[in-house]
C-alpha cells in the first residue's frame, strides 16, 4: 500500500510540473504578428493587436523617417526591442533606425513603421489608405489594395546600410505609444480579426498536442489522487 501511495505522489506531482509547463506555454505571444482582412488580406500588429502602418513618402532603405512632429502625434511610432515572430515573418526583414531625436523606431522591408491614433481599439484599420499616402504593412509590403495611384517598386532585398536589426528574443515586450494604446484584448471592428497566427499548419498541430498534453496531464493528477484516496480506504 506504501508503494501505491508513492506512485499516487509521483503522478499527481508529475501531472502538475507538466500542467505549469503547459500554462506557461500559453501565455508566450509574438511581439510582431499578423492580423488577417477579408480585403486586404494578413498585415502586421503589435503584441496586443494594434494595426501597423507605412508612410509612402519615406524612402524604402533609407534608415530615416520623415515624420516628426504633428505628423508623430497623428502617427505615433511603433518599436520593439526585441522580436518574437511568426513563421510567415523573417527576422532579417526587420531592422531598427534611430530618428533625429534618438527615439528609436522598427522597420520592415526597409520602411519605418506606425501606429494610428485614429484606431480607437486592437483589430482597427481606419488608417489604411489615409490621405492615399499611409497604408498597412503586409507581410510582402505595404497593402495598397485595392485602388492606388502611383504605387512605389518595392525591394526586398536591402541595400549596404548603417541600420540595425532588433534583437531576438523569448521577451514579450510589445511596441507602445502610451496611453492611447491600452494593453486591451485583441478585438474585432471593421471586418477585421486581429489575430496571433502562425503563417501555417503548424501552429495548428501545436495547439492541438498542447491541448492533449492538458488532457493526459489532468488523466494523471486523477490516477494519482485514486492510488491516494485508495490506501486511506
Amino acid at each position: 500500500m506504501v508503494r501505491l501511495e508513492l506512485f499516487g505522489m509521483l503522478l499527481v506531482l508529475l501531472g502538475s510540473a507538466n500542467l505549469a509547463f503547459a500554462a506557461n506555454a500559453t501565455s508566450s505571444g509574438y511581439t510582431v504578428g499578423l492580423g488577417t482582412n477579408t480585403t486586404y488580406g494578413n498585415y502586421l500588429i503589435n503584441a496586443t493587436g494594434w494595426s501597423i502602418y507605412m508612410y509612402t513618402p519615406d524612402k524604402q532603405y533609407s534608415g530615416n523617417s520623415t515624420c516628426y512632429g504633428g505628423c508623430a502625434r497623428v502617427w505615433p511610432i511603433f518599436y520593439t526591442s526585441s522580436l518574437v515572430l511568426p513563421p510567415s515573418l523573417k527576422s532579417l526583414n526587420f531592422s531598427t533606425i534611430t530618428r533625429t531625436d534618438g527615439s528609436k523606431q522598427l522597420t520592415y522591408l526597409g520602411y519605418p513603421l506606425y501606429y494610428y491614433a485614429g484606431d480607437t481599439k486592437a483589430g482597427d484599420i481606419s488608417g489604411q489608405n489615409v490621405g492615399h499616402i499611409w497604408y498597412l504593412m503586409g507581410v510582402s509590403g505595404p497593402i495598397m489594395a485595392p485602388i492606388f495611384q502611383g504605387k512605389p517598386s518595392i525591394s526586398t532585398t536591402p541595400p549596404n546600410s548603417t541600420t540595425t536589426v532588433g534583437t531576438i528574443s523569448s521577451s514579450n515586450n510589445g511596441g507602445t505609444i502610451g496611453s492611447s494604446r491600452p494593453n486591451t484584448s485583441t478585438s474585432v471592428s471593421h471586418g477585421t480579426t486581429a489575430q496571433t497566427p502562425t503563417g501555417n499548419n503548424s501552429g495548428v498541430v501545436s495547439s492541438l498536442l498542447l491541448y492533449a498534453g492538458i488532457v493526459i496531464v489532468m488523466v494523471l493528477i486523477i490516477v494519482g489522487l485514486w492510488f491516494m484516496l485508495r490506501k486511506k480506504l
